[in-house]
């Protein structure tokens, strides 16, 4: 393996982000990972598959797979999983977290054996620059970080994704998706209205000027939090205990939940991809017994022709 030790780019103004103890060491997110309620481990199956399906080793015989993992996290376990199953390819892994903890962590990482690059990025997984000399990659991986973002921004995001992937690269995402039913909750600016701590994943000076569209989805302007999102955060922090998750990080899990999560639905977000240029294939994990099962989603999306 080379390039373990990464690098650090210049870091965004989102501080918080890059402070929250439920992603810094010493927070719940690795218990959270173990407990498998996030369906991890479901995600890993049908990457795999899809790998197999769309980057089939015939017609990349000696071909280096080229993965990009935005918002890698310290146990980046769906990709590392997926890699190792195709233990007939090789892969270079390049990982992107905002929060300087999880890449230490990523660092020891047990990649297999096919895994035979490994960079590890302390910077925004938001703002893509400073990854246009690694480019072209065969899969892009978002897990788990689109539902911090506007319908706006992950419109950027995907938009500046299209110009790292290969002619027949793929944008995927495991994420946790509002139901359809329900108004998408519009991400307040800032955080308990502290202008200090803004929740601007991209400036939106960044924005202005990127011709996004408008997307003019029906939002919910209520003070109070919906009944939809409080029954997400009593299935995740129920699922999270039950397994064996302490109350302690049970409560900061609550506490993330209710400052930075603000999905879209899967159709809201078929929208912006499309919007983006990508053809887009989305499906669920079919687990009636697990408890966000109603709410997790995969989506795969190519560029259109």
């Amino acid at each position: 393996m080379s390039g373990q030790e990464g690098e650090m780019l210049p870091l965004d103004d989102n501080l918080e982000m890059r402070r929250e103890l439920f992603f810094s060491r010493g927070g719940p997110y690795a218990d959270l990972l173990r407990s498998n309620v996030l369906l991890h481990r479901e995600a890993a199956d049908s990457v795999a598959r899809i790998i197999s399906e769309r980057l089939d080793a015939p017609r990349r015989p000696s071909r280096i797979l080229r993965w990009l993992d935005l918002g890698c996290g310290g146990l980046p376990v769906t990709p590392g999983e997926v890699m190792a199953r195709h233990s007939e390819r090789r892969f270079s892994y390049v990982g992107v977290d905002i929060n300087p903890d999880q890449i230490a962590l990523a660092r020891q990482f047990p990649f297999s054996e096919n895994v035979v690059e490994v960079e590890l990025v302390a910077g925004s997984g938001w703002d893509l620059d400073h990854l246009s000399g690694r480019l072209p990659f065969d899969v892009v991986y978002v897990g788990l970080n689109w539902h911090h973002g506007t319908p706006e921004e992950i419109w950027f995001l995907a938009s500046a994704v299209r110009a790292l992937l290969a002619t027949d690269g793929l944008l995927v995402n495991h994420d946790c998706l509002r139901p359809q039913e329900h108004q998408l909750l519009r991400r307040p600016p800032a955080l308990d209205g502290d202008p200090a701590q803004p929740t601007a994943l991209v400036a939106p000076e960044t924005l202005a000027l990127s011709n996004v569209p408008a997307f003019g989805f029906a939002a919910d302007t209520r003070a109070t939090t919906p009944e939809w999102k409080l029954e997400l955060i009593e299935r995740l922090t129920g699922g999270f205990v039950d397994r064996g998750g302490g109350r302690e990080g049970a409560d900061e899990i609550v506490r993330h939940m209710h400052r930075r999560d603000f999905p879209v639905s899967a159709a809201e977000l078929r929208v912006v991809l499309e919007s983006a240029s990508y053809e887009v294939e989305q499906s669920s994990y079919d687990r009636p017994d697990e408890p966000l099962d109603p709410y997790l989603r995969l989506t795969v999306a190519a560029s259109s022709p």
